[in-house]
């Protein structure tokens, strides 16, 4: 036998020079060794693309078993068990039981529930493979409770190592498909396919989900062999699936088996040069791969095909090849068939000692899988049981479920009675709520007028600022107009007198001196230069006229912005976000805002400084709302520098000018802007009566104004407020307390200067 076929006796044998190395060399050198050899396996294994089903390669299980015999992290040993258990699967049953055992013990020690869990279906897979039903039923549950839990993707290590994709959450998906898997094949030995099939089908739609077309090719195999018997065209479709996503991925671990079964297929539909192909394919596949199992599986088929199409020899040859594979690994029930074969076989070439000598391996194999199916009799049973126990368990759930049906129906009688009863009293209410909905709808009548008002106060302001505005850029065309026309007339005026010289001295002006001398005559220069004169008098006239005109249209287009900009602050606009001169618009409706307060009530002077950064360009806003804002915080500071007038002219004494007065406050209005942060800071900053305390927190809710009788809604900072965060920014208010000579500390708490407002805009 190779020696890449472990039992126990050669890990022992492996593990002899180990120790021996151990005590001969040095600490330094053992390290450098297996770091080497970790080297090589992390390179290895990163070239192993589908390890998590494959396992490893027979080259790499000397490695493997020295890197597995010296790791001393949990975690590792952990994951070598896993390979190298994937490995043996096929080949060593109790090898492979040792490996999987050992991955359990180190997830439960370390907690990787999805490590214990993929432990625990392999368990109930081998078991089912010994022919142990009742315990492997009983790991798979366990397996199945585990990944039916979201939670189990919490904190997994290396979930790659479980999955294709590779991530926790897929990785779950996948080993619950395949426990699915492993328990419709558990219904195979009691042929109930009725349970079968739609666990295969469950398993096909969660691998679908899970992305993992590798393992989702031997789940449609394992469909198709369910139909092979009575309806061969349909395990042929669900075979041809499984092969083309086999094909897809590289994956040929169990790919001489489904092809196996495809030449099944065709023998059932009498397609006997089609099965002969592909029980040809199917054993060149499994030889590929080293799986025996299926490779004794593939040359027992094709030797049956053999015997049937009358090729004694053939059948022969394949069915030594299937009894050689199948001894490799003690199929039993491949070697009982394929002996008692063989025994037939060579009964018809009348070569009598083989015949009895493979009638009686065929006896021999034939007897211990009767001891063993008389052992496994009672877990059968036991298997069956615990089937019986499960249907009934679940037909109690039924039952249970119809009986709260029955109650929920019940408890919805009475619900309907009551309902009924509290409608006829609702009835009796119906009058009063529609009182009070009409009341509701008054209040929302009023409250939108309020708004409009709000509205129509701020479009009144601005339409003043507007109206002063316009007033100075139709000065300017009406006075340049008039000097226009003045001009036009001197040039008529110039030209006329100039037509009257010339007719006066009509009579031709002799010449001095040779012909073609041009030397004028005395009275001919005279008129030369004159003409001359008037000329380039004329030249600057027309240079000053042209210059007029572009101021008229300099300013035309003013007053035209001017009214564009009303208009759109009036009705509003698209409502989009648009690229806009932040810098140029907060200048524009300052101004605007300015000129609005001088030309309404009681206006002040304002000194108005702008500290408009230049970095800032465009930035992305609503212009009609945002005009709103800018309008709505300069009117407010506007006012509040009007309350603090008023005050002044009440504490301070007259002025020499008798204005009244106090000459030490100038109302002054800054406004700036900045880069900070990557957001725009927007402030206007006043010298007026500043916001108390108490009222800071309550003057952007809806309603509230400190003003008296109808000179405002309460809503301007409120819509403000509403504009900015619609933009993604946001408004801070800031207001220091006066801190004046001669104030306690109380009074200088309650009394508060000047007033900052900050707006901060994302870019």
């Amino acid at each position: 036998m190779p020696k890449s076929y472990l039992d126990k006796k050669y890990l022992k044998k492996v593990m002899k020079p180990l120790k021996f190395l151990k005590s001969i060399v040095s600490l330094p050198i053992k390290t450098a060794l297996l770091a080497f050899v970790m080297i090589l396996m992390t390179d290895e294994s990163l070239a192993q693309q589908r390890a998590y089903i494959n396992g490893p390669s027979e080259n790499q299980i000397d490695s493997l078993l020295l890197r597995f015999s010296t790791e001393t992290s949990g975690r590792l040993r952990m994951g070598l068990a896993r390979d190298l258990g994937l490995f043996y699967t096929d080949i060593n049953p109790d090898t492979t039981m040792y490996f999987v055992n050992t991955q359990l013990q180190l997830a439960r020690s370390l907690g990787e529930r999805l490590w214990e869990g993929d432990a625990l279906r392999r368990l109930g897979y081998l078991t089912y493979l010994q022919g142990s039903y009742s315990e492997s039923f009983s790991y798979n549950t366990q397996a199945l409770t585990l990944f039916m839990d979201t939670s189990t993707e919490r904190k997994v290590w290396e979930p790659s190592r479980l999955s294709l994709a590779g991530t926790p959450e897929q990785a779950r998906l996948t080993e619950l498909a395949l426990t699915y898997f492993h328990r419709a094949q558990l219904y195979t030995w009691i042929s109930n396919i009725s349970e079968q099939r739609p666990l295969y089908r469950k398993a096909i739609e969660i691998i679908d989900k899970a992305g993992d077309d590798a393992i989702a090719s031997f789940m449609y195999s394992s469909l198709a062999e369910s139909y092979i018997e009575e309806y061969p065209d349909s395990a042929m479709m669900y075979l041809s699936i499984g092969l083309e996503k086999s094909e897809k991925v590289g994956f040929m671990k169990y790919r001489g088996n489904d092809l196996a079964r495809m030449g099944r297929a065709h023998k059932s539909l009498n397609e006997f040069d089609s099965a002969e192909k592909y029980y040809l394919e199917a054993i060149a596949k499994s030889r590929e791969v080293n799986n025996f199992r299926h490779l004794a599986i593939a040359y027992y088929e094709l030797a049956r095909l053999n015997q049937l199409t009358g090729y004694t020899t053939r059948a022969l040859d394949n069915a030594l090849n299937s009894y050689e594979a199948a001894d490799s690994i003690r199929n039993l029930a491949v070697i009982s068939d394929v002996g008692l074969m063989l025994s037939k076989v060579y009964e018809q070439l009348n070569d009598t000692d083989k015949a009895f000598y493979y009638l009686r391996m065929s006896q021999a194999a034939s007897e211990t899988l009767q001891k063993e199916n008389q052992i496994r009799r009672a877990s059968d049973l036991q298997f069956a049981e615990q089937l019986r126990l499960r249907d009934l368990e679940e037909a109690q759930a039924r039952s249970q479920a119809r009986l709260r049906i029955t109650i929920l129906m019940g408890v919805l009688f009475t619900i309907a009675v009551v309902a009924f009863l509290m409608y006829r009293n609702n009835r009796q209410k119906q009058a009063a709520n529609k009182v009070l909905e009409n009341t509701l709808d008054n209040l929302k009548s009023t409250q939108a007028q309020l708004i409009q008002q709000e509205k129509l106060a701020s479009l009144g302001q601005l339409t003043a600022g507007i109206a002063h505005e316009i007033k100075n850029p139709l000065n300017f065309v009406n006075n340049f107009s008039e000097v226009s026309m003045e001009m036009i007339e001197e040039i008529r005026d110039a030209r006329s007198e100039r037509r009257e010289a010339r007719y006066k001295n009509q009579s031709p002006v002799p010449r001095i001196g040779k012909t073609r001398d041009k030397t004028f005559r005395p009275d001919e220069q005279d008129r030369e230069v004159e003409r001359e004169e008037i000329e380039e008098m004329e030249d600057e006239i027309l240079e000053d006229i042209q210059g007029n005109l572009k101021k008229i249209h300099e300013h035309g287009s003013r007053a035209n912005g001017i009214v564009t900009s009303m208009l759109q602050h009036s009705r509003g606009g698209s409502g989009k976000m648009e690229p806009t001169d932040l810098n140029a618009l907060i200048k524009e409706y300052v101004n605007l805002s300015f000129h609005g307060m001088r030309a309404g009530k009681n206006p002040i002077d304002v000194d108005i400084i702008l500290e408009l950064d230049p970095e800032i360009k465009e930035v992305s806003l609503i212009k009609e709302d945002f005009t709103r804002v800018i309008i709505n915080l300069s009117n407010n500071a506007f006012d509040a520098m009007r309350e603090r007038v008023k005050k002044s002219e009440v504490r301070s004494p007259k002025s020499e000018d008798g204005s009244g007065l106090d000459e030490r406050y100038l109302p002054k209005l800054k406004v700036t802007t900045m880069l900070e942060m990557g957001r725009v800071r927007i402030s206007l900053e006043d010298n007026g009566l500043g916001i108390p305390d108490e009222i800071r927190d309550k003057i952007l809710q809806p309603f509230f104004t400190t003003k008296k009788g109808t000179e405002g809604t309460g809503l301007g900072l409120s819509i403000t407020n509403d504009i900015i965060k619609a933009h993604g920014g946001d408004l801070q208010v800031k207001s220091p307390p006066t801190g004046r000579a001669g104030m306690s500390p109380e009074e200088a708490g309650a009394e508060r200067e000047g007033t900052e407002m900050i707006i901060q805009l994302p870019i």
